[in-house]
């Protein structure tokens, strides 16, 4: 088998914020047959309540990429999400909302997968696939000093902090 069964992720609301972002299929990209379950899926944001919708990268519709697993930073100023391009490494991209940067968060070793901001908002905690098995690496938001934090044999993912403060 392929693992656990991962659960699809519904839209994610910005802390403290009117902004919602959700993933979808780009409209430019029809699938390829009827059960094609693949193809270009983007994040969009929306600005409530009456504010337009907007996709938040503008990568071609032609490229089969999926950005997935949205997390957004406590400041509700940057998105970290799941980048997948068909025959690369899945990878970690941190998007900042105010300059339209991306940051792509290349990992120790292998992809990395699924961030979780810490309460900070200065660090990530990411999944990271090495060889068949899954650990959970800390890094600070722009991909430097990274730091294993499971060490043991197994597949440990979906990293989250606990709030501030508390253990």
């Amino acid at each position: 088998g392929r693992g656990p069964a991962r659960r699809r992720q519904g839209p994610s609301r910005a802390p403290g914020l009117a902004r919602l972002a959700r993933r979808a299929r780009d409209p430019g990209l029809l699938p390829r047959s009827r059960g094609d379950r693949e193809g270009a899926e983007r994040i969009w944001i929306k600005e409530f309540p009456d504010g337009p919708e907007r996709r938040l990268t503008q990568r071609s519709p032609a490229a089969r990429t999926v950005e997935d697993k949205i997390a957004w930073a406590p400041s509700g100023k940057k998105i970290a999400y799941t980048l997948t391009i068909p025959d690369t490494p899945t990878r970690v991209v941190v998007f900042d909302l105010e300059t339209g940067k991306e940051t792509f968060i290349n990992g120790p070793s292998g992809q990395t997968n699924e961030p979780s901001w810490s309460p900070d908002g200065r660090h990530l905690a990411v999944t990271v696939m090495n060889g068949k098995e899954q650990q959970i690496w800390i890094t600070r938001e722009d991909g430097s000093a990274w730091f294993q934090l499971t060490k043991v044999s197994g597949n440990h993912w979906n990293p989250i902090w606990s709030p501030a403060k508390k253990k």
